[in-house]
């Protein structure tokens, strides 16, 4: 079964976050995490005991489903 997460950080000072975020990033390449880093968090995916195995990209997929469209995505 996979448990989804999401990791958001904020600043508390002026500047990128972005050294600081991919070096976590990098940190977690010594786990069996899968990730997926989007403008506001990052999604992490793990292998946990659930009574439900579903993807995150599942979870988009089955609000698109009920919406009968893609989800807007905004650039």
């Amino acid at each position: 079964m996979t448990a989804i997460g999401e990791l958001n950080v904020v600043p508390v000072r002026d500047g990128s976050m972005a050294e600081e975020i991919a070096k976590a990033i990098d940190a977690l390449e010594a786990f069996d995490v899968a990730d997926e880093i989007n403008p506001m968090g990052t999604i992490l995916e793990a292998d946990d005991k659930r009574t439900v195995s579903q993807r995150a990209g599942e979870k988009v997929t089955a609000v698109e489903r009920h919406l009968g469209r893609d989800a807007r995505r905004r650039e």
